[in-house]
Formats: C-alpha cells, sequence, structure tokens
C-alpha cells in the first residue's frame, strides 16, 4: 500500500483539533447537501467574473501586438524580458498575497476587500498600459517594464481573491461545481469582448489602426469597474467560515510543499502554456497570412462558441469521470484538432485563401471544443486539493492554493509571450514596427508559414507535455468521495466549520 493510499484511510481527526475556535465568528449549522445559493451568487460572481475576464483577454490578446506597433523591431526582443521579469515578481508577490488571504478576517469576508478597493486602479493602469508615450525606445521600454509590474500586482490583488470565492460560497460540492462552470463561461465569453471592440474598430473609417487597441482600453477600462465593485458587494456572499486562528506566516509556505496534489496540478497547468500561442496568434494569421485583420471576429467566433459548449459539459462529464482522466483526454483531444487544423490548411492555401480562412475558422471549432473543460477542470481540482488538505492537517488555505493557481496562470503568460518572441521574431523574422491601415508591414513568405506553424502544430505538439505532470496526481474521483465524507462528519462535530446563510 502507497504512502498516498495509506493516509486516504486513515483518520485525520487529531489534525482537525491543531487549531482552536474563534469565538468571534458567527456559527451556523454546517450542510454538505444543501442548496445555499441564490440566483443573485450566480449573477453577481458572473459579472465580477466578466469585467477582469475583460481586462485579462484584453491584455493577453493584445498588449504584445500593441507594444511592436509602437517599439521599434530592433528593440522588440526586449518585450518578451520585460514581460518575464515581471512574470518573476509575480513569483514573489502571489504567493504573499495569497498568505494575507488566509490571514485576512473582516466583516466583508477574507477575499471581497481586496477586490472592492483594487477595482478602479487595475482598469486605470490597464488603460495606460496602451497609451505608451512618444519616449525614446529604451524610455518605451522601461514605461511598460513599470507599467506591467505595477498592473501584475494591481492583477494579483483582483485575481487571487475572486477565484477563491469558489472555495467559500458554498460548501455544497455540486453547487461549487455549477458555479465555477457557469463564471468561467463568462470569464470566457468577457476574454473575447476584446475581440469584439478591435474588430469594430479596424472597420472604422480614417482610424490608426495602431491606435485601435488604445481605443479598445479605454473602452474596456472606464466600463469594467462600474461592472465588477457593484456585484461583489451586493451579489456575492462569503458563507463558508472557518473557526480557526489564522494561520501564521510561514505555515502558510509550509501548507504549500506539505500539498504535494497541488504542487503537480500546478506544475501540469504550467506547461499548459503552449496551447495559449493559439488565442495570441489570431490577430497575426487574419493581418499576415489572409490580410484581413477586420475578420479576426469572424475567425475567432468558432472556436470561442467551441469553448463555451465544452465548459457547459464540465458538471456532466464530471458525473461520469474524475478531473484527472478529464484534463488527459481533453488535452490529448485539444492537440488532435490543431493539427487536423494544420492539415487541411496548408492544404488549402495552395489552392484559394479565402476559402482557407473560412475553413480553418471552422475548424477551429472541434479544435477548442477541449478547451473549455481545460478552463474548468483545472479549478475543480484546485478545490479538491483545499479539502484534501484540510481532511489532512486541519487547515484550509484559500488564498495560497489560488494565489499559486493565478501565479501559474501569469507565468503560464509570460512563458506565452517569451515563446512567441523567440519564434516569432527572432526565428520567424517578423516585422511589426510602423503598422498603418493594414495593422502590420508585409512578412516574407517564411514569415507567414512560422505564423501559421506558430497557430497549429507548434501547440499541438507541445501542449502534450502537461500530461506529464497529472499522470502522478492522485484525487480521483473515489478518494474525494470518501475524504468529502469524512470532512462533512468532522465538520458537523468539531464545529470548526460553520455556514452563514
Amino acid at each position: 500500500m502507497s504512502d498516498f493510499e495509506q493516509e486516504a484511510v486513515m483518520p485525520a481527526a487529531d489534525a482537525v483539533t491543531t487549531q482552536s475556535p474563534r469565538s468571534d465568528v458567527p456559527t451556523g449549522g454546517y450542510d454538505s447537501t444543501k442548496k445555499y445559493l441564490k440566483p443573485k451568487d450566480y449573477i453577481g460572481f458572473s459579472a465580477a467574473m466578466f469585467a477582469n475576464g475583460a481586462i485579462v483577454g484584453l491584455m493577453q490578446g493584445y498588449l504584445m501586438a500593441y507594444c511592436l506597433t509602437v517599439i521599434p523591431s530592433a528593440y522588440a526582443g526586449y518585450i518578451g524580458i520585460i514581460f518575464l521579469i515581471a512574470k518573476i515578481w509575480d513569483g514573489i508577490n502571489d504567493p504573499i498575497m495569497g498568505v494575507l488571504i488566509d490571514r485576512t478576517r473582516t466583516r466583508w469576508g477574507k477575499m471581497r476587500p481586496y477586490i472592492m478597493f483594487a477595482s478602479v486602479p487595475f482598469a486605470l493602469v490597464t488603460i495606460l498600459m496602451f497609451t505608451i508615450p512618444e519616449f525614446s525606445p529604451p524610455g518605451k521600454l522601461v514605461y511598460l517594464m513599470i507599467g506591467y509590474i505595477v498592473w501584475d500586482m494591481l492583477s494579483t490583488l483582483i485575481d487571487v481573491p475572486l477565484q477563491g470565492l469558489y472555495t467559500v460560497i458554498s460548501p455544497n460540492n455540486e453547487e461549487r461545481t455549477k458555479v465555477i462552470t457557469v463564471t468561467r463561461i463568462v470569464s470566457s465569453i468577457a476574454e473575447q469582448s476584446a475581440l469584439v471592440v478591435t474588430s469594430v474598430i479596424f472597420l472604422l473609417p480614417d482610424v490608426d489602426k495602431s491606435q485601435g487597441f488604445t481605443i479598445c482600453a479605454i473602452i474596456i477600462g472606464c466600463i469594467a469597474p462600474f461592472i465588477m465593485v457593484p456585484s461583489v458587494i451586493f451579489g456575492i456572499k462569503e458563507r463558508l467560515v472557518a473557526k480557526i486562528e489564522p494561520p501564521k506566516f510561514f505555515d502558510s509556505f509550509r501548507y504549500l510543499f506539505r500539498n504535494k496534489p497541488l504542487l503537480i496540478l500546478i506544475s501540469a497547468n504550467l506547461l499548459t502554456f503552449f496551447r495559449n500561442l493559439v488565442s495570441a496568434m489570431i490577430i497575426y494569421v487574419v493581418a499576415c497570412v489572409f490580410y484581413h485583420p477586420e475578420q479576426q471576429i469572424v475567425f475567432s467566433l468558432p472556436g470561442a462558441i467551441a469553448s463555451v459548449i465544452g465548459m457547459t459539459a464540465a458538471p456532466f462529464l464530471k458525473k461520469r469521470f474524475d478531473s484527472k482522466t478529464i484534463f488527459i483526454i481533453a488535452t490529448i483531444a485539444h492537440s488532435v484538432g490543431l493539427a487536423l487544423v494544420f492539415v487541411v490548411g496548408r492544404s488549402l492555401m495552395t489552392v484559394d485563401m479565402t476559402a482557407c480562412m473560412y475553413t480553418v475558422a471552422a475548424l477551429m471549432f472541434i479544435a477548442m471544443l477541449p478547451v473549455g473543460l481545460l478552463n474548468t477542470v483545472p479549478h475543480l481540482m484546485a478545490t479538491d486539493t483545499i479539502d484534501y488538505m484540510e481532511w489532512k492537517t486541519g487547515q484550509r488555505a484559500e488564498g495560497m492554493t489560488f494565489s499559486l493557481m493565478t501565479l501559474r496562470s501569469k507565468i503560464s503568460s509570460g512563458l506565452k509571450d517569451g515563446v512567441l518572441i523567440l519564434f516569432l521574431v527572432v526565428i520567424f523574422k517578423f516585422e511589426g514596427y510602423g503598422a498603418s491601415d493594414n495593422v502590420f508591414p508585409e512578412q516574407s513568405q517564411y514569415t507567414k508559414e512560422g505564423i501559421f506553424l506558430l497557430y497549429t502544430l507548434i501547440p499541438a505538439l507541445l501542449n502534450l507535455v502537461s500530461i506529464i505532470p497529472i499522470l502522478f496526481y492522485k484525487l480521483d474521483g473515489k478518494t474525494m468521495a470518501k475524504i468529502n465524507a469524512e470532512l462533512a462528519e468532522r465538520r458537523k462535530s468539531s464545529n470548526t466549520i460553520t455556514v452563514n446563510e
């Protein structure tokens, strides 16, 4: 019998008493099967996720493209280095933010105060990132580096507690699965809002296309906080309350290294950054390969719809398969779909480019169906690791767990940007500076072929690497059913976890 199997069948009740209950936390009856969520919970949470998703989608999808239009090509290689530096800083500030959340106790809860107070600065700095002044090239790079580091810090203040809400909004696992699915769908749709806005801007006459990204940032940046703040104040409630003393600062970091399933999950998800190349390459494919930048919304729509459909399938598949199985199958299916797009697309390019463009867009529906699952399942797995550690140690560290999940996302974004710069600028010799009505200058045939490879076959092959760590993930369906059953009994008897109605 393995160490994990022994742990899974041995009671850990002694661990539950390692921290004393707090007397100042309101008490309530605990029932893991009761339905707690109201329509306003789904609406409020979804609205907050929409606002955050719109900003994140804008940054991930268009900041790199914007920078390449205002920073000369001779300096373009430094952009990837700047993005990487910002992500290294994230490696420091994200876990610290997680510790602060786990130690936070207010009448508004652990998560909500951070979102309420950081929303407006977050939106403002987003706008500033797309308004790089007319400095010298080194001056622009310094502006970009400072701005991106500040943006990442504010993003942490929003994203970590927003993701952490999944674990405290309800003790009911079925409701958690549903709310994760709904909000991830909304967030995915929101990430396409920048695509919609920029597509409309590119259709307008007499608009400097290099400034279209700035206009899009202003629109999204002005609207987002007016959605996020009221949603968090009036539409979301933190119900699951741990009546234990806040963890000591360094105990939170020890928690990380004791939570082996979480470390495995983060490692696997970190390697999924290769599939992020697909969405990042859309603007380059439509502008440089097919010469129709205004068609990017039509080009992207099938894939976006497919991703949403994939998310809706998560609750149904979860009833039949565990998260690990879904992750592996979805990853393989996504790679196969991208390979299909590459083969068919390359064949049609020699026949009819217009037909090729619409065929590729249609085939991306197939390739992106599994991505909806891959955008949802890791969040379900993260909540499982939190319950597992409560079962094992008596501690719940939502802040630390989701700070590492968001850190993983940011590092993945940074790695994606670095790989994109390496392949696009260094290897495939992309020219971006001097963008005009065609968005980017004419590219060589070699560069255009490289762009299509970066959109299809390269992420298809490299994406499969993410399966390797997940093979060692042990929280399967049977194990989690046992853990959740034992947790329910402990919570009732020990009164260490209560629920506010």
